[in-house]
């Protein structure tokens, strides 16, 4: 039943469905950046079953409960590569940002508490501020701060593509370098690629991702695959 409900049904099963093999699919899932649907557009060959049985493999390493396999996968994937590419943007503006929450003593208590510590029994819902989440982190937090500040929703520091994209100096890189790049790499289809560009103005904020990850391979690979490697000088 779950499975038919539009939206919310996701979301239910992901409260409920612990126990069941489809709700470790949907966890491992939900750090995937690209939409299969749309991955599928621009490389119609993909095939992700492996990746997602290794996956499921390394999560089912756990020996303990489902938030604690949870916790312990992320530790694992997700977390690794987010908190490199977040301490390198922080860093580079004089920033601290995780740190005190990277603190080996820390992560290591913080794994041995109860479940009911870190995340409450109640079910949360899209557009809904979430309480039953950090729940030590935010019960320590409303010691000086108000309910107000501690509850409030999530804000994140997403970058402005649509202005990027909309830039003049950005078509003409498109169309002399990265189009062109794409088409004689083969690796994703030029043409889709081209397509979701043009109607880029048409579509909702946040439909950008499956353009801005094509762009970023290309823009990475014409840098450090097509470009030869300096030699080490030659000592006498």
């Amino acid at each position: 039943l779950l499975r038919h409900l539009p939206r919310i049904g996701p979301r239910f099963r992901l409260n409920f469905g612990a126990d069941h093999p489809d709700a470790i699919d949907a966890f491992i899932a939900a750090s995937q950046f690209q939409q299969l649907a749309q991955l599928r557009q621009i490389r119609p060959q993909v095939d992700l079953a492996n990746a997602m049985a290794q996956r499921r493999e390394l999560f089912l390493e756990g020996r303990d409960g489902h938030l604690k396999n949870c916790l312990k996968y992320d530790l694992q994937t997700y977390l690794v590569d987010l908190l490199v590419r977040q301490d390198k943007m922080s860093m580079a503006h004089s920033m601290e940002n995780r740190v005190p929450f990277l603190d080996r003593r820390m992560v290591d208590f913080v794994r041995r508490l109860p479940e009911e510590y870190l995340v409450g029994a109640g079910l949360t819902l899209p557009q809904r501020v979430p309480r039953q989440t950090k729940m030590v982190l935010k019960d320590l937090a409303r010691r000086t701060f108000s309910d107000e500040f501690v509850y409030r929703p999530k804000s994140g520091f997403g970058l402005p593509l649509f202005d990027y994209f909309a830039d003049t100096r950005f078509e003409q890189l498109m169309q002399d370098s990265l189009l062109p790049g794409m088409k004689r790499r083969g690796l994703l289809r030029h043409d889709a690629v081209e397509r979701l560009w043009r109607e880029l103005p048409r579509r909702e904020q946040g439909a950008d991702e499956a353009f801005w990850i094509s762009v970023t391979l290309e823009t990475w690979a014409q840098r450090f695959l097509d470009t030869a490697p300096a030699r080490a000088p030659v000592s006498a």
